[in-house]
């Protein structure tokens, strides 16, 4: 039996933009600041109901990932996201009905980049 909760379900557009894009704008904003000395960003995406305390991160390298396995296309996913948002204008679509295809969009995508992240397990 397979689980998957999603209480937390944004819509596609507003979700990509914020946790791709967001970390991106910050961290060329802190690539401007001349004095800076340190930029951390902390992230609370890692979840493991198996594991206690800290779980360290280490790097993933393009070079380390399993054949045949599609890398995630940021710019690709904006498209899409882009694409979606534009016909459902034209098409005169109402706020709703926009958030309510643009969280299903979401749902869609995270399942599909799931399915690549499963492969590494």
């Amino acid at each position: 039996m397979n689980l998957l909760h999603k209480a937390f379900v944004k819509r596609y557009d507003v979700a990509f933009g914020i946790n791709t894009y967001g970390a991106l704008h910050v961290l060329n904003f802190a690539k401007k600041c001349i004095k800076l000395k340190v930029h951390l960003h902390a992230s609370t995406a890692y979840v493991s109901s198996e594991k206690g305390g800290n779980i360290l991160e280490s790097p993933l390298h393009m070079e380390d990932m399993p054949k045949g396995t599609t890398r995630l296309d940021i710019n690709a996913e904006k498209e899409v996201a882009e694409e979606y948002l534009d016909r459902l204008r034209v098409q005169g679509d109402t706020n709703e009905e926009i958030t309510s295809t643009m969280k299903d969009l979401d749902f869609k995508r995270f399942l599909r980049i799931l399915q690549n992240m499963l492969k590494f397990l």
